[in-house]
């Protein structure tokens, strides 16, 4: 895991560093030491062939998934398999933010932000593996989708975590209410693609489309 600055400066929603206080600037180093210090990252996947599919569903028979939504449906429609993955930072980093919370909420903020970049780097880790499997199959691959882009429900949590056994390999579960325990935690379906060039993620398919702070700048959280 690899956190970078700039990107912690991006979910700060700070756009100019120059103007970052200079307590706040040391704080957010000190709070990345702290992430690379305390989080316990892992990851999974598995591949699975899609035994079905229409407008609006895609059906991992051997997974017990059906991924239901139109978004899905066309980000894996020139896909025969996907792999579906769950990464997580640990349940440490969830419990020193909710401790600073209580007592130090700036830098709660700070330490959350980083641990956002944080898990993100450890999904660019596994889907690189992804991507170096699919390389040797002669395929190109998409980029991860989860649950909650465009209109792909949340309500599949479940059905990834059973077939990855995802408490088991990485002490990830689901509430009733599916939140992800530890909430740092990301799943994905990257599908495997018959173009060896890879599909990169467009705005089109998020929910902050049209109101994200980024676009207004002329820039992408993917830029």
């Amino acid at each position: 895991m690899r956190i970078y600055r700039n990107e912690v400066l991006r979910y700060l929603r700070c756009y100019n560093e120059e103007l970052l206080d200079s307590a706040i600037s040391i704080m957010v180093d000190e709070c990345i030491a702290e992430i690379g210090e305390i989080a316990r990252e892992s990851s999974t996947y598995e591949v699975f062939e899609i035994s079905g599919r229409g407008e609006d569903y895609v059906e991992l028979g051997d997974a017990g998934i059906v991924l239901r939504g139109r978004s899905i449906a066309e980000h894996l429609a020139d896909c025969d398999i996907c792999a579906v993955m769950a990464a997580t930072l640990g349940g440490e980093v969830d419990r020193r933010i909710r401790t600073y919370s209580k007592t130090n909420l700036t830098r709660s903020i700070v330490l959350d932000s980083c641990a956002t970049a944080g898990i993100e780097s450890v999904c660019d880790i596994c889907e690189e593996s992804i991507k170096e499997l699919a390389r040797e199959k002669g395929l190109g691959t998409n980029f991860r989708f989860s649950p909650g882009y465009g209109d792909m429900p949340l309500d599949v949590q479940p059905q990834i975590l059973r077939a990855l056994d995802a408490y088991r390999r990485i002490g990830l579960t689901v509430t009733e209410s599916l939140i992800l325990v530890p909430r740092k935690s990301v799943t994905a379906i990257v599908g495997f693609t018959k173009s060896k060039e890879r599909a990169r993620r467009t705005c089109a398919i998020c929910s902050m489309n049209g109101k994200c702070e980024y676009q207004k700048r002329g820039m992408t959280c993917g830029s």
